[in-house]
C-alpha cells in the first residue's frame, strides 16, 4: 500500500472506528461472567457493564435460566453500582423450570461505565443437566426497552459425578468486558496439554504472550478449594477449568483487542475491548 492510499485509508476508517468506540463506550451493557459453582456452594456474582443515560427513575433488568441447574437466592445492590437499591425489588417465576425467569427492579440507580450493575448470589444444584446459562432477555429505562442494549450471557458451570464428567475443551468470554483494570478469561483443558496466549490488537499486531512472563498474565486453576496459581506454562496443564487473568501493560490504547490461546488439541479465539 503506498503513501496515499495509507493516507486514504486513515481519512476514511479512523474516524468509523472512533465513532464506533465511542459509541460502545455509551451503550447499555449488560454482561455475566462464566462461572463454575460446586454443586452445593453459593457463589457471589457481579453483573457487569454501562449503564449511561441521561436521566434514570427507574431501571428494570430481565433474565432467564434453568431453575433444575442453578438456585439465585438473592439480589443485591450497592452505592458503587449502578443499581444502589439493597436489595432491589426482584421476583422469580418457576412455571418452566428450564427457562425460568427474574425480574430486577430499581428507582436509585446511577450511571456507571466498565462497573458492577449490581450482584447475584447463586447455588449449584443437583438436577437433569450440569450446564447452564444465565441469559439478559431486556433493560428497560422508565419502563421504556433498550433496544440498542448489548446482552452477553453466562454460562454456568455445576460439575459433579456422575453428571459431568468429561471437559470440553474451550475459550470464553472474559468479564468484566469492558475493562480498566484487569479481568479474567475461563478456559477448559480437555485432555492434559501446554497452554500458550498471545494478545493481538484489532489489526493483528501481536502485543503480547505469555511467552514473555510479564506478570500481565496468571493463570489460575479452579479446585474445591478455590484457585490455585498455575506459575510455569512450560509444562503440560492437567485437564480441568482454569481461568486466565490479564492485567495489560499501562502502554496499552483503549480499543478492541484478540486474546489466542494456543494448546496441543487446537487454537482458540475471543474479542475483548480495554479501556484506559
Amino acid at each position: 500500500m503506498n503513501f496515499s492510499n495509507k493516507r486514504n485509508f486513515i481519512f476514511v476508517f479512523l474516524p468509523i472506528f472512533i465513532l464506533s468506540y465511542f459509541h460502545l463506550f455509551s451503550q447499555t451493557i449488560i454482561s455475566i461472567p462464566d462461572t463454575l459453582i460446586p454443586r452445593g456452594k453459593i457463589y457471589h456474582i457481579d453483573i457487569t457493564g454501562n449503564i449511561n443515560q441521561n436521566s434514570i427513575n427507574n431501571l428494570k433488568l430481565t433474565f432467564l435460566f434453568d431453575s433444575r441447574v442453578i438456585d439465585i437466592k438473592s439480589v443485591s445492590g450497592s452505592p458503587n453500582s449502578a443499581i444502589k437499591c439493597n436489595p432491589p425489588v426482584y421476583n422469580f417465576n418457576y412455571d418452566i423450570t428450564n427457562a425460568s425467569t427474574l425480574d430486577i427492579s430499581c428507582d436509585n440507580v446511577q450511571n456507571i461505565t466498565n462497573g458492577i450493575i449490581c450482584s447475584l448470589d447463586i447455588e449449584g444444584l443437583v438436577g437433569p443437566d450440569s450446564i447452564a446459562y444465565i441469559i439478559p432477555t431486556g433493560v428497560f429505562i422508565d419502563g421504556t426497552k433498550d433496544s440498542s442494549a448489548i446482552l452477553q450471557k453466562g454460562l454456568i458451570i455445576v460439575p459433579g459425578e456422575p453428571i459431568f464428567q468429561k471437559y470440553i475443551e474451550r475459550l470464553g468470554q472474559n468479564y468484566p468486558n469492558p475493562f480498566s483494570g484487569y479481568t479474567f478469561f475461563p478456559f477448559t483443558i480437555a485432555q492434559p496439554a501446554k497452554v500458550k496466549f498471545l494478545v493481538y490488537s484489532y489489526y493483528g499486531q501481536l502485543i503480547t504472550s505469555s511467552d514473555e512472563n510479564d506478570g500481565t498474565m496468571i493463570v489460575l486453576m479452579s479446585t474445591k478449594d478455590g484457585n490455585k496459581i498455575i506459575s510455569n506454562l512450560e509444562v503440560q496443564l492437567s485437564e480441568g477449568n482454569y481461568y486466565l487473568q490479564y492485567s495489560p501493560s499501562l502502554k496499552l490504547s483503549s480499543g478492541a483487542y484478540f486474546l489466542e490461546m494456543i494448546t496441543d488439541n487446537g487454537v482458540y479465539n475471543i474479542e475483548f475491548i480495554f479501556l484506559k
